[in-house]
Protein backbone atom coordinates (compact mmCIF):
# COMPACT_ATOMS: atom_id res chain seq x y z
CA UNK A 1 0.00 0.00 0.00
CA UNK A 2 1.34 3.11 -1.02
CA UNK A 3 1.33 6.16 1.88
CA UNK A 4 0.61 9.93 0.27
CA UNK A 5 2.68 12.04 2.57
CA UNK A 6 -0.01 15.66 2.62
CA UNK A 7 1.98 18.64 2.36
CA UNK A 8 1.38 22.44 4.71
CA UNK A 9 2.27 25.35 3.33
CA UNK A 10 3.95 27.25 6.01
CA UNK A 11 3.96 30.74 6.99
CA UNK A 12 5.14 33.51 5.10
CA UNK A 13 8.66 34.85 5.47
CA UNK A 14 9.96 38.36 6.52
CA UNK A 15 9.71 41.24 3.69
CA UNK A 16 13.42 41.21 2.24
CA UNK A 17 15.74 43.78 1.81
CA UNK A 18 15.54 46.67 -1.01
CA UNK A 19 17.33 46.07 -3.85
CA UNK A 20 19.68 48.21 -5.61
CA UNK A 21 18.47 50.81 -7.65
CA UNK A 22 18.29 49.55 -11.91
CA UNK A 23 20.16 51.39 -14.22
CA UNK A 24 18.28 54.91 -16.47
CA UNK A 25 15.96 53.07 -19.24
CA UNK A 26 16.41 54.80 -22.63
CA UNK A 27 14.37 57.82 -23.79
CA UNK A 28 10.82 57.17 -25.31
CA UNK A 29 9.92 58.43 -28.51
CA UNK A 30 8.79 61.80 -29.14
CA UNK A 31 5.22 62.10 -28.30
CA UNK A 32 2.54 63.42 -31.15
CA UNK A 33 2.33 67.22 -31.59
CA UNK A 34 -0.99 68.62 -29.43
CA UNK A 35 -3.78 71.04 -30.73
CA UNK A 36 -2.90 74.61 -30.79
CA UNK A 37 -4.09 76.36 -27.33
CA UNK A 38 -6.54 79.26 -27.73
CA UNK A 39 -5.51 82.95 -28.69
CA UNK A 40 -4.25 85.00 -25.38
CA UNK A 41 -6.21 88.05 -24.02
CA UNK A 42 -4.68 91.03 -23.38
CA UNK A 43 -2.80 92.13 -20.07
CA UNK A 44 -4.35 94.52 -17.61
CA UNK A 45 -1.58 96.97 -18.64
CA UNK A 46 -2.12 96.53 -22.61
CA UNK A 47 -6.42 96.51 -22.32
CA UNK A 48 -6.50 100.11 -23.17
CA UNK A 49 -7.51 101.46 -26.41
CA UNK A 50 -7.75 97.61 -27.86
CA UNK A 51 -11.17 97.18 -29.75
CA UNK A 52 -13.37 95.43 -27.55
CA UNK A 53 -13.56 91.66 -28.22
CA UNK A 54 -9.96 91.32 -29.97
CA UNK A 55 -7.41 89.32 -29.22
CA UNK A 56 -5.13 89.42 -31.97
CA UNK A 57 -3.01 92.82 -32.28
CA UNK A 58 -2.60 93.50 -28.73
CA UNK A 59 -0.01 96.16 -28.67
CA UNK A 60 1.61 97.69 -25.20
CA UNK A 61 2.56 100.71 -26.98
CA UNK A 62 0.69 103.97 -25.59
CA UNK A 63 0.98 107.18 -26.51
CA UNK A 64 -0.97 110.85 -25.19
CA UNK A 65 -2.75 113.90 -26.48
CA UNK A 66 -4.21 116.20 -24.95
CA UNK A 67 -7.70 117.62 -26.45
CA UNK A 68 -9.57 121.09 -25.32
CA UNK A 69 -12.78 122.38 -25.62
CA UNK A 70 -15.57 124.27 -24.74
CA UNK A 71 -16.71 123.53 -21.11
CA UNK A 72 -16.16 119.46 -22.11
CA UNK A 73 -14.23 117.18 -24.44
CA UNK A 74 -14.34 113.74 -24.87
CA UNK A 75 -11.33 111.16 -25.95
CA UNK A 76 -11.71 109.96 -29.31
CA UNK A 77 -13.39 106.13 -29.44
CA UNK A 78 -10.61 103.53 -28.72
CA UNK A 79 -8.90 105.75 -26.01
CA UNK A 80 -9.16 106.13 -22.64
CA UNK A 81 -8.99 109.79 -20.57
CA UNK A 82 -6.67 109.92 -17.86
CA UNK A 83 -7.75 112.90 -16.23
CA UNK A 84 -9.49 116.67 -16.94
CA UNK A 85 -9.16 119.45 -16.08
CA UNK A 86 -8.40 123.31 -17.03
CA UNK A 87 -6.39 124.74 -21.12
CA UNK A 88 -3.48 126.31 -19.67
CA UNK A 89 -1.73 127.73 -22.15
CA UNK A 90 1.31 129.97 -21.86
CA UNK A 91 3.14 132.27 -19.05
CA UNK A 92 3.74 135.67 -20.58
CA UNK A 93 6.90 137.02 -18.59
CA UNK A 94 7.62 140.76 -18.75
CA UNK A 95 10.88 141.27 -20.29
CA UNK A 96 11.37 137.53 -20.46
CA UNK A 97 10.84 134.66 -22.88
CA UNK A 98 7.47 133.11 -22.35
CA UNK A 99 6.87 129.48 -21.43
CA UNK A 100 4.59 128.34 -23.96
CA UNK A 101 2.43 124.76 -23.78
CA UNK A 102 1.62 122.94 -26.87
CA UNK A 103 -1.52 122.26 -26.14
CA UNK A 104 -1.92 119.00 -27.41
CA UNK A 105 0.80 118.26 -24.62
CA UNK A 106 -0.56 117.21 -20.82
CA UNK A 107 1.07 119.79 -19.46
CA UNK A 108 -1.69 121.87 -20.80
CA UNK A 109 -4.01 120.08 -18.75
CA UNK A 110 -4.13 121.60 -15.15
CA UNK A 111 -6.50 119.97 -12.70
CA UNK A 112 -6.92 123.02 -10.72
CA UNK A 113 -7.54 126.29 -12.18
CA UNK A 114 -5.51 129.19 -10.29
CA UNK A 115 -5.63 132.64 -12.34
CA UNK A 116 -1.60 132.80 -11.04
CA UNK A 117 -0.32 129.03 -10.34
CA UNK A 118 3.36 130.65 -9.79
CA UNK A 119 5.19 131.47 -6.76
CA UNK A 120 8.48 133.48 -7.48
CA UNK A 121 11.51 131.92 -5.17
CA UNK A 122 14.87 133.81 -3.77
CA UNK A 123 18.11 132.19 -3.59
CA UNK A 124 17.36 132.20 0.18
CA UNK A 125 14.34 129.83 -0.89
CA UNK A 126 12.02 132.26 0.43
CA UNK A 127 8.44 131.90 -2.02
CA UNK A 128 6.09 134.47 -2.34
CA UNK A 129 2.91 135.59 -4.55
CA UNK A 130 3.31 138.79 -3.43
CA UNK A 131 5.66 140.27 -6.57
CA UNK A 132 4.30 137.77 -9.21
CA UNK A 133 3.64 140.31 -12.23
CA UNK A 134 3.57 137.85 -15.15
CA UNK A 135 0.42 136.76 -16.77
CA UNK A 136 -1.06 133.32 -17.47
CA UNK A 137 -2.43 132.29 -20.91
CA UNK A 138 -5.42 129.60 -21.10
CA UNK A 139 -7.48 128.51 -23.55
CA UNK A 140 -11.02 130.33 -23.62
CA UNK A 141 -14.46 128.94 -24.31
CA UNK A 142 -16.38 130.33 -27.38
CA UNK A 143 -18.57 132.48 -25.73
CA UNK A 144 -20.83 135.07 -27.00
CA UNK A 145 -21.23 137.09 -23.63
CA UNK A 146 -17.49 137.08 -22.51
CA UNK A 147 -17.46 140.63 -20.59
CA UNK A 148 -15.03 143.40 -22.12
CA UNK A 149 -14.06 144.19 -18.29
CA UNK A 150 -11.61 142.09 -16.24
CA UNK A 151 -12.62 140.00 -13.93
CA UNK A 152 -11.76 138.96 -10.36
CA UNK A 153 -14.47 136.42 -9.07
CA UNK A 154 -12.65 132.78 -9.62
CA UNK A 155 -16.29 131.11 -10.10
CA UNK A 156 -16.92 133.49 -12.81
CA UNK A 157 -13.77 133.36 -14.24
CA UNK A 158 -13.75 129.20 -14.50
CA UNK A 159 -16.74 129.73 -16.70
CA UNK A 160 -14.69 131.08 -19.72
CA UNK A 161 -11.72 128.68 -19.36
CA UNK A 162 -12.08 125.83 -21.74
CA UNK A 163 -12.06 122.17 -20.18
CA UNK A 164 -9.04 119.62 -21.41
CA UNK A 165 -8.92 116.18 -21.28
CA UNK A 166 -5.81 113.94 -21.61
CA UNK A 167 -6.14 110.72 -23.84
CA UNK A 168 -4.07 107.21 -23.86
CA UNK A 169 -4.34 105.32 -26.84
CA UNK A 170 -2.64 102.72 -29.10
CA UNK A 171 -1.70 104.64 -32.25
CA UNK A 172 0.78 107.09 -32.90
CA UNK A 173 -0.45 110.94 -34.29
CA UNK A 174 0.59 112.75 -37.22
CA UNK A 175 -0.26 116.11 -38.11
CA UNK A 176 -0.49 116.93 -41.98
CA UNK A 177 -0.82 120.74 -43.50
CA UNK A 178 -2.02 121.00 -47.03
CA UNK A 179 -1.34 124.63 -47.69
CA UNK A 180 -3.84 124.55 -49.84
CA UNK A 181 -7.48 125.39 -49.50
CA UNK A 182 -8.32 121.18 -49.26
CA UNK A 183 -7.49 118.74 -46.32
CA UNK A 184 -4.62 116.10 -46.87
CA UNK A 185 -4.84 112.91 -47.31
CA UNK A 186 -2.90 110.80 -44.17
CA UNK A 187 -0.05 108.67 -45.39
CA UNK A 188 -0.46 105.00 -45.90
CA UNK A 189 -1.04 103.16 -42.67
CA UNK A 190 -2.60 105.68 -41.11
CA UNK A 191 -6.46 106.48 -40.70
CA UNK A 192 -8.42 110.09 -40.02
CA UNK A 193 -8.58 111.52 -36.56
CA UNK A 194 -10.18 115.05 -37.41
CA UNK A 195 -9.58 117.65 -40.47
CA UNK A 196 -9.57 120.97 -39.62
CA UNK A 197 -7.90 124.62 -40.13
CA UNK A 198 -3.95 124.93 -39.39
CA UNK A 199 -3.48 127.61 -36.66
CA UNK A 200 -0.11 128.37 -34.84
CA UNK A 201 -1.66 129.23 -31.94
CA UNK A 202 0.69 132.21 -30.96
CA UNK A 203 -0.66 134.65 -28.57
CA UNK A 204 -0.43 138.71 -29.20
CA UNK A 205 0.52 140.98 -26.20
CA UNK A 206 -0.32 144.72 -27.06
CA UNK A 207 1.44 145.55 -23.14
CA UNK A 208 4.68 147.68 -23.68
CA UNK A 209 4.43 146.96 -27.61
CA UNK A 210 6.28 143.29 -26.97
CA UNK A 211 4.52 142.18 -30.12
CA UNK A 212 3.93 138.09 -30.83
CA UNK A 213 4.59 135.28 -28.19
CA UNK A 214 5.71 132.34 -29.58
CA UNK A 215 3.47 129.57 -31.54
CA UNK A 216 3.80 125.88 -31.25
CA UNK A 217 5.52 123.34 -33.82
CA UNK A 218 3.53 122.68 -36.86
CA UNK A 219 3.51 118.98 -35.97
CA UNK A 220 1.31 119.15 -32.95
CA UNK A 221 -2.35 117.77 -33.57
CA UNK A 222 -3.43 121.05 -31.56
CA UNK A 223 -2.05 123.19 -34.83
CA UNK A 224 -5.12 121.77 -36.33
CA UNK A 225 -8.34 123.74 -35.44
CA UNK A 226 -11.35 121.83 -36.15
CA UNK A 227 -12.95 125.37 -36.14
CA UNK A 228 -11.83 128.23 -38.58
CA UNK A 229 -12.22 130.92 -36.32
CA UNK A 230 -9.26 131.68 -34.02
CA UNK A 231 -8.92 131.15 -30.80
CA UNK A 232 -10.03 133.17 -27.51
CA UNK A 233 -7.76 133.49 -24.71
CA UNK A 234 -7.99 133.87 -21.00
CA UNK A 235 -4.92 136.38 -19.71
CA UNK A 236 -4.90 136.37 -15.76
CA UNK A 237 -2.64 139.32 -14.70
CA UNK A 238 -0.77 138.26 -11.55
CA UNK A 239 -0.12 141.45 -9.76
CA UNK A 240 -3.63 142.93 -10.62
CA UNK A 241 -5.53 139.56 -9.70
CA UNK A 242 -8.17 139.36 -12.63
CA UNK A 243 -8.51 138.08 -15.53
CA UNK A 244 -9.82 139.26 -19.01
CA UNK A 245 -11.36 137.17 -22.12
CA UNK A 246 -9.30 138.55 -25.13
CA UNK A 247 -9.87 137.75 -28.28
CA UNK A 248 -7.27 136.52 -30.69
CA UNK A 249 -7.90 138.35 -33.57
CA UNK A 250 -4.26 138.77 -34.66
CA UNK A 251 -3.30 134.95 -34.30
CA UNK A 252 -1.25 133.42 -37.06
CA UNK A 253 -2.61 131.28 -39.49
CA UNK A 254 -1.19 129.38 -41.96
CA UNK A 255 -2.54 129.96 -45.60
CA UNK A 256 -2.90 128.88 -48.67
CA UNK A 257 -0.13 128.81 -51.49
CA UNK A 258 -1.89 127.93 -54.49
CA UNK A 259 -4.50 130.38 -54.48
CA UNK A 260 -4.68 134.26 -55.52
CA UNK A 261 -6.86 135.55 -51.97
CA UNK A 262 -5.28 134.81 -48.64
CA UNK A 263 -7.43 131.40 -47.71
CA UNK A 264 -6.66 129.36 -44.23
CA UNK A 265 -4.90 126.21 -44.89
CA UNK A 266 -6.52 123.07 -44.06
CA UNK A 267 -4.72 119.69 -42.33
CA UNK A 268 -5.48 116.14 -41.32
CA UNK A 269 -4.79 114.72 -38.02
CA UNK A 270 -4.28 110.69 -38.32
CA UNK A 271 -3.62 108.01 -36.59
CA UNK A 272 -1.81 104.66 -37.06
CA UNK A 273 -3.84 102.02 -38.02
CA UNK A 274 -3.57 98.88 -35.75
CA UNK A 275 -1.87 96.13 -37.01
CA UNK A 276 -3.87 93.05 -36.88
CA UNK A 277 -1.45 90.07 -36.03
CA UNK A 278 0.54 89.77 -32.61
CA UNK A 279 4.15 89.81 -34.10
CA UNK A 280 6.30 92.44 -32.72
CA UNK A 281 8.19 94.84 -34.79
CA UNK A 282 11.17 93.81 -35.79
Amino acid sequence: KQWYQRRVRGKSGDTGLTGDEGAQGENGETGVKGPEGDPGGCSTACKTGIASGSKKGCSCDRHLVTLHGGDEVSCPAGWASLWTGYSFFAVANTGAKSQVQDPAKMGSCLEYFQPTPILTCNKNEECSKDFVSDKTIWLATESSDAPDTPLSDLSEIQRYVSRSNVCMGPSRLETKHSWGNEAPSCSPGFNIMWTGFSNLLDWYNDDNNEGHRPGIPITSPATCRETQSPPSFVACDGRAGNCSVVKASNSSTESAVSTSEPVMGRCVVCARASRRSGRRRK
